[in-house]
């Protein structure tokens, strides 16, 4: 470690007596005491944490897989309305690329196809959406919190 208030932080493995793993987290810091450099160190049991992360990131891999094989368009949004996952079926659906939908609000996104369309922050969001097929069909939201 450098000098005094050098800080680090790492996870990493290690193995117990017992020879099974641990995934432990470390930080640590470097100070003057008396004039010699100490070295202060937290080392935390975070397995479980890890092992729940991971198996969170499997569930949602495979959802996100099941959706995207499937024929339905599906959307997720943030509390701002703002698109944060669509399904590969909405190019099919709306004609719009997703890579160009994500981040936008859905009045954002299809404003251009049907004259601008305003919602207050807060309010309840009922826009007229075109699919490339042409038809009109109404997307009904309650407003965020609600």
């Amino acid at each position: 470690m450098a000098g005094p208030g050098t800080n680090t932080f790492s996870e990493r493995r290690l193995r117990r007596d017992d020879g099974s793993m641990v995934t432990v987290e470390t930080a640590s810091v470097s100070f003057l005491e008396r004039g010699r450099l100490l070295v202060q160190t937290v080392v935390r049991d975070v397995t479980e944490v890890r092992m729940a992360r991971d198996r969170l990131a499997e569930r949602e891999q495979r959802l996100r897989d099941l959706l995207e094989a499937s024929h339905e368009y599906v959307w997720e949004t943030d509390a701002d309305w703002r698109y944060t996952y669509l399904s590969p079926r909405v190019e099919e659906v709306l004609g719009s690329r997703r890579a160009e939908m994500l981040g936008r609000t859905p009045p954002g996104v299809h404003a251009a196809r049907r004259g601008a369309h305003q919602v207050r922050p807060g309010s309840p969001a009922s826009p007229h959406v075109a699919s490339r097929s042409a038809t009109w069909c109404t997307v009904r939201s309650p407003s965020p919190g609600a």
